[in-house]
């Protein structure tokens, strides 16, 4: 008697073309290994764009500081200059006003001939 799932024959093909099963066997044993070697690489990529990007982070906060302190020298530079432009205007009042009182005579006060 046969019951169902037994096995009643086995057929072997002595001739039959094994060469794709024996080509996907050879491939899976060179993926199997390189493996380990394609996983150093990958460590070693991530190692280095960790690397590139803690560079790229210093580079720019030194670059800013490097902006902050050129926007604070060009401030400090106005400054002067504004400061130097009150007084200037400050000693035109002067004369002016010296001019008009009499104090002073416009050619004492005229600038010298270069």
């Amino acid at each position: 008697m046969v019951h169902e799932g037994d096995a009643i024959l086995h057929v072997v093909n002595a001739r039959g073309d094994r060469v794709r099963l024996d080509d996907l066997r050879r491939q899976m044993s060179r993926q199997e290994n390189e493996r380990p070697s394609l996983a150093a690489k990958l460590a070693a990529a991530e190692t280095a764009q960790q690397g590139l990007a803690r560079q790229a982070g210093q580079f720019r906060d030194g670059r800013i500081l490097q902006l902050e302190a050129r926007i604070a020298e060009i401030q400090s530079a106005i400054e002067a200059a504004a400061a130097r432009r009150e007084e200037a205007a400050a000693a035109v009042e002067r004369a002016s006003s010296l001019i008009k009182s009499g104090s002073v005579s416009t050619v004492e006060m005229a600038p010298p001939d270069a």
